[in-house]
């Protein structure tokens, strides 16, 4: 089969396509023939070498030892058709339409999946936003309904707003009632995000932000949110634009660090200290959060799906062969809403 090849560790312009042999499901296994991969910004990390990928927490998270070396694939979401499952799966079946999650392996014509790692996808969804649906809504949801529990009538702030997480926490966020602010680093990005229902854009520079930029941007921040302030901070791009989002956060207001597309922000604890508030980290594997483990949410999020309350933007497509381009478009922050990979 065709799959993405990472030989050394470095730019993904390295990346090749080629043949390897095709994997075939064990015990409690899927193997799943891949229509399209979701593109992640993580992605980039593992193809650097800089991702942590050897240690004790990813172990019991994905229930295997995790002992990545070169060659290997890398892509850790996509959707496809289930094409054989191991002893004992009953979850999914032959020919049913699927997502999945993993750390590695995604990027090719076939994958092996763990049962817990796959999803039945609606009918209605198209394999290219199914791709990447998982890790945008699942991650959005989590960090938004399990650890900041926004309420309705609350003040949002999304950080990153046009990607694939930022897009999904505006839609949750409306879907749950609140006021969401979006900011992004451009025009495109913002009107994606007023799209999905964003009630303010603020548009920031590309950084990174002089002292006096950064409270240009607390002011701008602070005018959009109104006198009641943010109650919610979802920051998925960190370096200098933290703190401007932090120092306009109400009483007992939540910073949620998602993700550091701009680096890892230093954070002034005093204002934390001084609102009541709370720094929530939101790690991809602190916990168990695998479609196959959380079916009702699942289950929640295709049904807002059905319902039109969240509509995946995949505004680039690639072949395999482009998957260099595609990773860099990611690293270089220019992509707005998701990337995917066609197979």
């Amino acid at each position: 089969m065709r799959a993405v090849l990472c030989t050394a560790w470095g730019s993904a312009d390295l990346l090749k396509v080629d043949e390897v042999a095709a994997p075939h499901a064990g015990a409690g296994e899927v193997i799943v023939a891949v229509r399209a991969c979701g593109v992640q910004f993580v992605d980039n990390r593992i193809v650097a070498g800089e991702s942590l990928l050897n240690t004790a927490k990813l172990d019991a998270h994905f229930g295997r030892s995790v002992q990545v070396t070169l060659p290997l694939v890398p892509g850790s979401e996509a959707a496809g058709v289930v094409e054989e499952v191991g002893a004992g799966v009953s979850s999914v079946k032959v020919g049913d339409r699927v997502l999945g999650t993993c750390l590695v392996g995604a990027f090719a014509e076939k994958v092996r999946f763990r049962e817990l790692e796959v999803s039945p996808i609606p009918d209605e969804m198209d394999m290219h936003a199914a791709a990447g649906f998982y890790s945008a809504y699942f991650t959005a949801y989590y960090a938004l309904v399990r650890r900041a529990a926004l309420a309705e009538q609350e003040c949002l702030l999304v950080l990153g707003a046009g990607g694939g997480v930022g897009l999904a926490s505006v839609e949750i966020g409306k879907a749950l009632g609140a006021r969401v602010l979006a900011a992004a680093s451009s025009d495109a990005k913002l009107t994606l995000a007023r799209s999905r229902g964003a009630d303010s854009a603020i548009c920031y520079g590309a950084g990174p932000l002089s002292v006096a930029e950064q409270r240009e941007l607390a002011g701008s921040f602070k005018a959009a949110a109104g006198p009641g302030g943010i109650h919610v901070v979802a920051d998925l791009v960190g370096g200098t634009y933290a703190e401007p989002a932090m120092r306009c956060m109400a009483f007992k207001g939540r910073y949620l660090s998602i993700g550091f597309a701009a680096g890892v922000p230093l954070v002034p604890m005093h204002v934390i200290f001084n609102k009541n508030g709370a720094l929530l980290g939101i790690e991809p594997v602190a916990d168990h959060r695998l479609p196959g483990e959380n079916p009702e949410l699942m289950q929640t999020l295709f049904r807002w799906y059905r319902e039109g309350r969240l509509q995946p933007q995949v505004t680039e497509v690639y072949p395999l062969e482009k998957v260099g381009t595609a990773l860099r478009r990611l690293a270089e922050r220019k992509s707005a809403g998701r990337v995917v990979l066609a197979v």
